[in-house]
């Protein structure tokens, strides 16, 4: 499996996803990301309602588990792509240098939420906020760097001034 392919399965198992969210949650749908472990070899998407943050302190909002879904491996979509991530997602045959396996990884996450953020997938709502968050990791400028093409100028500054960066 090459990078092309692994970020399209992505792609559509996100879309899959949105797509299954229920109308009432869709509507009030504030905040969707991609949750990993710290060996990036499991994903989970997870979302946030504007019901369920409107209780939360401000830094909740940048801390996935603290969001109202997280979907993962019981959902057929993220299932196969935790699969993929487990068995076929290999440095060598994806053509990535093993040192940087898990920062193009990232990349390739971020990169799928992006392309679908630019084709419209989330145009039910023009102030959704699109996150990537990986578990447990310090967070370097190269993870900043990603932040801040998925959220924007406005909403990274709010990010750093909330996490004290």
């Amino acid at each position: 499996m090459n990078r092309e392919e692994f970020l399209l399965e992505l792609k559509n198992c996100i879309s899959e996803v949105i797509d299954e969210i229920d109308g009432d949650n869709l509507e009030k749908l504030c905040s969707f990301g991609i949750f990993t472990n710290q060996d990036i070899s499991t994903i989970s998407l997870v979302y946030n309602t504007k019901d369920n943050s409107a209780g939360q302190l401000p830094a909740d909002r940048w801390s996935m588990p603290e969001w109202l879904k997280e979907i993962g491996d019981e959902n057929d979509h993220v299932d196969s792509i935790n699969d993929l991530l487990y068995k076929k997602v290999q440095p060598k045959e994806i053509r990535i240098d093993p040192e940087n396996f898990k920062d193009n990884i990232l990349d390739i996450m971020t990169q799928a939420l992006l392309e679908l953020k630019r084709e419209g997938k989330f145009s039910f709502n023009n102030q959704i906020v699109i996150y990537l968050e990986q578990a447990d990791s310090y967070m370097d400028d190269i993870m900043k760097g990603r932040l801040k093409k998925l959220l924007g100028e406005e909403l990274f500054q709010a990010f750093l001034r909330e996490h004290r960066y």
